[in-house]
């Protein structure tokens, strides 16, 4: 059982740059705001915190942790807005990081996303969904979450 604990918590500690008060994974830092503010502003919201940008969810992995973290240390009562809309094109969700990726990953929750309204065009957390991705329009409130990517990570070990 302790050898299970040390091979988590080695895999989930690392030594970053991150700034205090941020969580570190495997190469960023992430920020988790506490008050509902609408998409731009919660873009505008990471930038003022160390030039960050809204999370990008890269892998399952990346997701697991996001998820795990909020569930387990946050008030689950808050939604989380994510680094992606679909507003050029309807359907592909690209990256608002100035390149228009395309999404890597995707988590949607059950029926998600819908565009129920033909204007979900951000996406968020959704604490109702266990954390799963659901699509939302960019005026609706939710609570940043910010990622601050800090390149090479070195493992602390004991």
């Amino acid at each position: 059982m302790i050898q299970l604990l040390v091979l988590y918590l080695i895999g989930i500690t690392s030594a970053t740059d991150c700034p205090d008060g941020w969580l570190a994974f495997h190469g960023s830092c992430y920020l988790f705001g506490s008050g509902n503010i609408h998409f731009t502003e919660a873009e505008a919201y990471c930038r003022q915190h160390d030039n960050s940008g809204l999370v990008h969810v890269d892998t399952r992995e990346e997701d697991m942790f996001l998820k795990g973290y909020m569930a387990d240390h946050l008030k689950v009562d808050i939604d989380y807005w994510l680094g992606m809309t679909d507003e050029l094109v309807e359907g592909i969700w690209k990256l608002n990081d100035g390149d228009n990726t395309v999404a890597p990953y995707l988590d949607w929750a059950p029926s998600e996303p819908q565009d129920a309204f033909e204007g979900e065009d951000c996406a968020m957390f959704g604490h109702l969904l266990k954390f799963r991705w659901a699509d939302v329009a960019c005026t609706t409130s939710r609570a940043a979450l910010c990622e601050l990517r800090v390149g090479q990570q070195n493992e602390v070990i004991g």
